[in-house]
């Protein structure tokens, strides 16, 4: 069977398509987010303690961070709504964005007790070893011997710290869970 008659009689019964236009989207999106918020403020979902909380610095980080976010996101959208464009670059954006949000409230968050504060929590060596200790405490539950041979590398038999059920390793700790 040919094809050239069926593609003809399909590209002939085609209507135009009215082209997107991206305003009339960007529009459609701010108008559904402004109801969204309406409703938000109208069924009282506001925290009780807003007058408080409007002074506190981390409420305007939450505040900037999600709008920003929200900006990026709702554009990086519209944006891949055009066959032509691919939104790799945009998702990378708004994985940028989303570091740089964490990271500034995150500096908000512990500069308020001072920069000693923040720099205490840099101290990478307290977080290798409490990512190592509940890498291996996951992992006694769902591989047993995995957890095991980690727990023997770490404390030599040498010093006493058996990973069996009488040792005072993980072992012991798997029948207090």
């Amino acid at each position: 069977m040919l094809t050239d008659p069926l593609i003809e009689r399909l590209v002939n019964e085609l209507k135009p398509v009215r082209r997107r236009r991206v305003w009339t989207d960007a529009i459609a999106l701010v108008a559904l987010g402004a109801v969204e918020l309406g409703l938000f403020l109208a069924l009282g979902m506001m925290r009780p303690d807003m007058p408080v909380a409007i002074h506190e610095p981390s409420f305007w980080w939450k505040l900037i961070s999600l709008g920003l976010i929200a900006l990026v996101s709702g554009t990086v959208a519209i944006m891949s709504l055009d066959p032509g464009r691919l939104p790799h670059r945009g998702l990378r954006w708004i994985v940028a964005l989303i570091a740089v949000c964490l990271t500034v409230g995150w500096i908000l968050d512990a500069s308020r007790d001072g920069f000693s504060a923040l720099l205490t929590r840099l101290d990478w060596r307290n977080g290798l070893q409490c990512l190592y200790t509940m890498v291996v405490l996951s992992a006694r539950c769902d591989w047993p011997w995995l957890a095991d041979a980690a727990w023997c590398a770490d404390r030599p038999w040498r010093h006493g710290f058996g990973s069996g059920p009488g040792g005072r390793g993980l072992g012991s700790l798997r029948l207090r869970i």
